[in-house]
Order: structure tokens, then sequence, then C-alpha cells
């Protein structure tokens, strides 16, 4: 009896296992939308966060997010940029605004094969300086690559507000 009830909780633990497997992975969509949100949250100024040690985080954290060939099209900014480029304009955005937070809404990934995913959505920049709390919304377009296993951004290209159309 004790040896029958051993094996059904063998069994058992077995079964939850091959359920966690097939249904418990994230899927690429979600892993995309997560690594999305995570470079936003790597990306704000936290106010409480002196410059030099944003610098050093965002050399540290951003490689692991943007492809090292990954291109950048930001016509607010002055437009192709490379990822060196982009980092260091993540660092010098805190000297511009003391917080600053993105947001997203309107967010679809289109998968492209194993290893490719296009995404377009609506950020929202909320950004806080002297003048008060001010919001900018633009289309954004993101390539995502897949490597060593991690979703990565390839190429982003922002667009106009919404209503520039």
């Amino acid at each position: 009896m004790r040896n029958r009830a051993l094996l059904l909780g063998i069994i058992g633990l077995g079964l939850c296992l091959i359920g966690w497997a097939i249904f418990g992975r994230e899927t690429d969509e979600e892993a995309i939308r997560r690594r999305l949100m995570e470079l936003s949250t790597k990306v704000s100024i936290d106010p409480s966060e002196g410059i030099v040690v944003r610098g050093f985080r965002l050399k540290r954290d951003l490689p692991d997010y943007l492809a090292e060939d990954a291109k950048f099209h930001v016509p607010q900014v002055g437009g192709d940029m490379s990822r060196g480029e982009v980092i260091a304009s993540a660092i010098g955005a805190a000297t511009r605004w003391p917080s600053a937070q993105i947001g997203w809404s309107g967010v679809e990934v289109t998968l492209g094969g194993p290893s490719a995913a296009h995404l377009q959505g609506l950020a929202e920049l909320t950004r806080r300086d002297d003048g008060g709390a001010r919001s900018t919304e633009r289309k954004i377009t993101i390539d995502w690559v897949k490597r060593d296993g991690d979703w990565m951004v390839q190429s982003l290209d922002v667009g106009d507000a919404p209503n520039e159309e």
C-alpha cells in the first residue's frame, strides 16, 4: 500500500512537471513585452539617482537589451544613431530632466519566425522639469531579434505624435 502511494505521488509529480513544461513557459510575445517593460524601467530617470551612478548603470545594463549592431532612427534628436549614441543620450537625459518615465499603449507584437519580431505601439514620455510635468506621445516601431535566448532591440524608429499624421 505504501509503495503504491509513493508510485502514485511520483506519477502525479511527473504529470505536473510535464504540464508546466508545456503550458507554463513564457511565449515569445510575452517575453518581448516583458523585455520592453524592463527596458522602459531601465531608462526611466529616478530623481534620487545621481548622474554618475545612472551612467554606470546604463552602460552596464543597456547592452543586454540592445543588439551590438542596432540602429535607431530618432528624428527629434538628430536622426540616425548607433547603440553607443543611444546609451549616451539616455545617460544625458538626466541632465535635462530630474525625472522621467515611459508608458506604453496599443502595443502589437508580430512574430516573424523563431528569432525575429516586429513591435508597434504608442510610447508616452512623462518628464518633470522646472516647468512641471509634461507628456509627449510618439509612435514607436521596434524590430527585435533573438540572440543567445534573449530578445534584443535590432532597430527602433521614433515616429510622429499620433495627431501629426
